[in-house]
Parts: structure tokens; C-alpha cells; sequence
């Protein structure tokens, strides 16, 4: 009986053995399983990183692609969109008055927009004086009118308190018939402080406006008192000495990105020595242009077209 009860026991333990090492398998199997599990996980995701990569290739290609026309030099860019108004600011002395509409009709005509006009055709505005109306806080109508304005016309006569200028300009200014004739010829060198104003008007023009693109024009003046002064025998000194002056206004737009029109060719010829009132564009004061004189100084506005300026690098 003794040989019956070992004999059971070692069957037993046998079975023990037999269920343990089973339990062993398993337990690898399933370690194998999950490590396979494991790997094939990490390899998908390694998978799909590189589609996710290889897909998104092509999105940065795109990307460029569509933010390249942005950094055109397209010269609208910054001007109103198609359909908006566009503001006209034409400040100058009085040989502006009634240009301004007329030049606003032109630039609809080439825009295909609404343009409204805004004349400010003051009587003997200086350079100087035109600066201080667009730096007088307490006036901020003309400042604003600029800050608004897409096309500007800016022009202002020399100071008449400048001693340097005072004879010549008691002598040959538009309305001054009789006077005798200036000491001196006038050249650039007497008009240098008139320069000086002339560029820090239109620096001021680019400040309110931000530097954004603009229409920005300046024009000399027409001349009606040649015959007057040819009577008297002060044609030469009076011409000579206005070609010295609008040479200087030239230099300063110039130097200020501004497109200076030039009135006084269109109204005295070429040679200077034409009179403006045989072709009829004078008023019945012999020196400011009458309506067909507007219209003709707004004609060559428009004729040398409405591409914007930019404000000069510092």
C-alpha cells in the first residue's frame, strides 16, 4: 500500500511539472504576441509619420505657390479696391482754381472709379505756407483732406518775405505790369531756400500719407503777363528768372518722388516766349487761367497718367 501512495505522489508531481512548464509556454507565447504586436504598432505609426510626411510635401509646395503674388510690386496694392471712391486733393495758389474737377473727370475716365474732387486753390499760397496748413493741429481739415486723398496736387509760390527773392518778385511777379525791371538776373543759387520748403512740403505730404502708394503731382504756373513785360522791356530778366525758379521746383520733387508737371511749357511754348492769352486759356485779368486754361492744365495731369508714386528711401 506504501508502493501504491508513493507511486501517486510522483504522479502528481509529474502532472505539477507538466502544468508548469505549460504555464511557462504560455506566458512567452503570449510576450512574444505582444511584442510582435508591439513592433508591427510602432512600425504603422512609423509608417504613417512617413506618409503624413510624404503627403505633406506637396501642401508646403502649395502654400508657396499661393502666397507669391503678395509680394508682387504691384503699384495698386494699397489703393482702393475696385468700386471705392478715390479722393482728389488739389492744393495750390489761385492758378488752381477749377482744375481740380476737371482733372477728377479725367482720372474716372482712366480708373473706371468715383472721384471726388476737393480744390483748395488759395490766394498767394506759399510753399511755406501750404506746410503750415497741413502741420496746424488746429486746423485739421487739410491735414486730414491728405491723409485721405489717393491723388494730390501740391504746388505753393516762393515767400515773399525771403529778402533774397522780395525784388524779384515785387518786379515779376504774374501781376506786376510796370515795375522796372530786377537789378540782377536770378538764378538756382537765389532760390535755394525755396528748395528748402519746397521738399519739406512734400515730405510732409509723404508723412500723412504713411508712405503708401500715392498719385502725387506738382506743377509750375503759367505765365500770362509775357506781352505786359515784353512793352516794358522786362520780358528776358522776368522769364529768366521764373525757368531759374521752376528749374529749382523740379529738384525738389525729384528729390521727393513727386512728377512735376510742367504748366509753363504748355502755356508759353517750349522757348517760353509764347503768349497764353492768344490762345485763350487767360482770364480778363491777364494772368490766371481762365476754364479752358484749367481744362488744359488738367489734360496734361491726366496725360502723363496715374501711376502712383512712393515715398523716396530714406
Amino acid at each position: 500500500m506504501a508502493l501504491n501512495i508513493l507511486s501517486s505522489m510522483l504522479a502528481n508531481r509529474r502532472r505539477c511539472a507538466l502544468l508548469m512548464v505549460l504555464a511557462l509556454a504560455t506566458v512567452a507565447c503570449r510576450s512574444s504576441e505582444s511584442d510582435s504586436t508591439g513592433t508591427t504598432a510602432a512600425a504603422s505609426a512609423t509608417s504613417v509619420t512617413e506618409a503624413a510626411t510624404t503627403t505633406a510635401a506637396p501642401a508646403t509646395t502649395t502654400t508657396t505657390t499661393t502666397t507669391e503674388p503678395t509680394t508682387t510690386s504691384d503699384p495698386r496694392l494699397e489703393l482702393p479696391a475696385e468700386g471705392e471712391a478715390w479722393d482728389l486733393v488739389y492744393l495750390s495758389n489761385s492758378f488752381g482754381y477749377r482744375v481740380a474737377q476737371h482733372y477728377a473727370t479725367h482720372a474716372e475716365k482712366a480708373l473706371g472709379v468715383t472721384v471726388k474732387a476737393h480744390e483748395q486753390a488759395l490766394s498767394r499760397l506759399t510753399a511755406q505756407q501750404a506746410l503750415q496748413h497741413l502741420q496746424d493741429l488746429r486746423y485739421p481739415k487739410m491735414g486730414d483732406l491728405i491723409r485721405n486723398a489717393e491723388i494730390i496736387v501740391i504746388y505753393g509760390v516762393p515767400n515773399w518775405e525771403v529778402p533774397e527773392s522780395r525784388e524779384w518778385l515785387d518786379t515779376c511777379w504774374y501781376d506786376q505790369r510796370n515795375s522796372p525791371a530786377p537789378t540782377k538776373d536770378y538764378t538756382e543759387e537765389d532760390w535755394q531756400e525755396y528748395r528748402q520748403e519746397l521738399e519739406a512740403l512734400f515730405a510732409e505730404v509723404w508723412h500723412l500719407r504713411q508712405g503708401l502708394p500715392t498719385v502725387l503731382r506738382t506743377v509750375d504756373a503759367p505765365i500770362g503777363m509775357i506781352s505786359d513785360w515784353r512793352e516794358v522791356g522786362k520780358e528776358r530778366e522776368c522769364i529768366a528768372g521764373w525757368e531759374s525758379n521752376f528749374a529749382v521746383l523740379r529738384q525738389a520733387a525729384e528729390a521727393q518722388g513727386v512728377t512735376l508737371v510742367p504748366v509753363f511749357d504748355l502755356f508759353n511754348g517750349p522757348n517760353h516766349d509764347e503768349d497764353p492769352r492768344e490762345r485763350g486759356w487767360i482770364e480778363g485779368d491777364g494772368y490766371h487761367p481762365n476754364d479752358a486754361g484749367a481744362a488744359a492744365i488738367a489734360e496734361a495731369l491726366a496725360a502723363v497718367g496715374f501711376e502712383p508714386n512712393h515715398m523716396p528711401e530714406p
